[in-house]
């Protein structure tokens, strides 16, 4: 795996180059124009479960520390620890990720993101986008559920995973419906 830096998202010429390769000999699996329209549905979505969790006291908010200004730098200091959480686990069940040779990149813009170029199997690309959405928000939230222990820090941590988690479910979704079964993925492209 390789760390990339970049001053801005836009651009990036060696990932530019990769994709334009792709492009010539496999097929996308996103729709780039339907995606953002299924990101902001999914992402509004988050949104209105936070405000019913908030609005009705579905999940108790009652965080550990109770002083105002500590309170918030704690919420905020969450956010990045989350991210880089949320992006360790695409590059855990990246497949290979850990060989020198591996194309996986860890970019880092005003965002951070991985992008791999790793050949694998359908199954294994949707394990891949969809493993931090149910690490970090489903798995919690139901043994929160199961066991009675819902508190602010779980809800809070659950709510900005599945935010964050938007591309990543809108991705497994056109790779579900789109991908043929014993194709091979590479990035957001097939081959079959």
């Amino acid at each position: 795996m390789k760390v990339l830096f970049f001053k801005s998202k836009n651009k990036m010429p060696f990932l530019e180059d990769k994709t334009e390769k792709l492009e010539k000999i496999a097929v996308p699996f996103v729709n780039h124009k339907n995606s953002k329209k299924l990101l902001v549905l999914i992402q509004l979505v988050s949104l209105a479960i936070y405000i019913l969790v908030n609005k009705f006291n579905i999940i108790s908010t009652d965080f550990p520390i109770e002083t105002g200004p500590l309170k918030g730098f704690l919420y905020l200091f969450i956010v990045p620890i989350l991210f880089a959480l949320h992006e360790t686990l695409h590059i855990i069940f990246t497949p290979h990720f850990y060989k020198k040779d591996a194309e996986c990149y860890l970019i880092i813009t005003t965002l951070i993101g991985v992008v791999d170029f790793i050949p694998k199997t359908k199954n294994r690309e949707i394990t891949l986008l969809i493993a931090p959405f149910l690490f970090i928000t489903v798995i919690p939230l139901a043994l929160s559920f199961l066991f009675g222990t819902f508190n602010a820090f779980i809800s809070y941590m659950a709510i900005v995973n599945m935010f964050s988690s938007g591309m990543d479910i809108t991705q497994t979704i056109y790779a579900i419906k789109n991908v043929p079964k014993g194709a091979t993925v590479i990035s957001m492209f097939y081959i079959d």
